[in-house]
Order: C-alpha cells, then structure tokens, then sequence
C-alpha cells in the first residue's frame, strides 16, 4: 500500500511538472507561433529548406556558448578601483577564477559531445559577448582546440544556423535557442529551442550528468535536423 501511495504521488508530481512547463512556456511560444502563422507554410518551408541546404552543402551550425562577459567585465571594473582591500581584491580574483573554469569547462562538454554525436554538418564555437563580430572574417572569435579565439575563414561567411546558450524569454529554462543567421527565431518546421538539463537517468552524478545531458542534446539536435530535412524534401 505504501509502494503504491508513492508511485502515485510521483505520477501526480510529474504530471504537475508538465502542465506547469506547459503554462510557462505558452505565451512564448504564442507569440513566436505569431510570427510564424503570419508566413504561409511555403514560405516557412522554403526558408527551412534553405537552411538545411545550406548546412548539408558546406554551412556552418555556429553553437554560440555563455562566455560571462559582463560579469568578468564587472569584476575588471571594481579590480581597477584604487579603494580595493586585499580581501575584497582576493574575494574578486576568485569569483573572476571561477567564470573563467566554468566557461572553459561549459566549452569542453559540448565540444566533445558534438564531435562524438554529431554529423549533420560543421561546427563551430563562439561565445555570446562576441555576436556582433560574428560576420567579420577577420574577427579571432571562433575557438579553438583549447578554447582560445582564433580567426576562421571558412567559417565567417558560411554560418547557416546558430544555437545559443541561455534562458527561455518569460520562463526562464536553460536551453539552447535556436536562431538563423541574422540571429532571429526560425519558424516551424525547424525546432525553436533545445533544452539543457532534460532528465537522463539516475545513475549518474556530477560530471558525469552533466555530460550524459550534452550528449542527449546533442543527439535531439542531430535528430531533430535529420527529421525536418526528410519532412522538407
């Protein structure tokens, strides 16, 4: 009776946790399905299409990762302050330490979990404090091996689809937001978003959960692309 009692009660939490997503996520979602009812599917298709092409022939999916620059720009700011005292100064360097360990680890997650899970077509990665260069092809803000900047030719010029890290508009989730090159929504049949920390089992812990969740992002990615280029052919 009570093995039963507690099953039930995990149905009716589970089940509150959907609709709850449900209604956060719907006046979001409202408004861009707005946006994209006021096209005609042709035109949503054709647009889709183009993107898909695109990434297939030689185009660039460019994974646009949190990079913190505000808040390390902040931290520089009050550093250069002369009033500083030697712990404040301290207390900063290790806030500063810890962006900094959390941005290059964030990198290494997803690039393994690309390169491992991922075919559909190139990548690259970016960090967000550097959109405004994204069109530049002399601007060294695609990363490399170790997470250093670097100029990249035949990347500039060829991104054809862009993941962002960061929040859901109003409901604030944790996911990647799906964007075209001129970094605007795209429309259906094209996903708009990825989540981040979808559940994937209970047996792992830590690091490990933290990867076992790239990875299954990843693998919606890749699914998702291969599902909307047969849905388009």
């Amino acid at each position: 009776m009570i093995k039963s009692r507690s099953i039930y009660r995990n149905k009716v939490t589970c089940l509150s946790v959907v609709l709850v997503l449900a209604f956060v996520l719907s006046p979001w979602l409202s408004r861009i399905q707005a946006q994209c009812d006021d096209l005609t599917y042709s035109t949503r298709r054709d647009r889709a299409k183009e993107i898909i092409h695109s990434l297939q022939k030689d185009g660039v999916l460019a994974v646009r990762l949190e990079g913190f620059g505000k808040q390390l720009a902040e931290i520089e700011r009050r550093l250069a302050a002369e009033d500083m005292t030697p712990k404040s100064v301290k207390a900063l360097e290790e806030k500063r330490a810890y962006y900094l360990q959390e941005r290059q680890r964030d990198f290494r997650l997803y690039k393994r979990a690309f390169e491992e899970h991922f075919n559909f077509s190139r990548i690259a990665f970016y960090y967000d404090f550097n959109q405004e260069l994204i069109d530049q092809s002399n601007a060294p803000i695609w990363l490399d091996s170790s997470g250093v900047g670097e100029r990249r030719p035949d990347v500039s010029g060829h991104v054809a689809l862009i993941l962002a890290e960061g929040l859901t508009p109003e409901s604030g989730l944790h996911a990647f937001l799906v964007r075209n090159k001129e970094f605007q929504p795209v429309c259906p049949p094209l996903p708009q978003y990825f989540r981040k920390n979808r559940f994937t089992t209970l047996w792992y812990f830590g690091e490990r959960a933290r990867e076992k969740k790239a990875e299954k992002l990843v693998q919606d990615v890749q699914n998702a692309l291969e599902m909307t280029s047969k849905r388009i052919r």
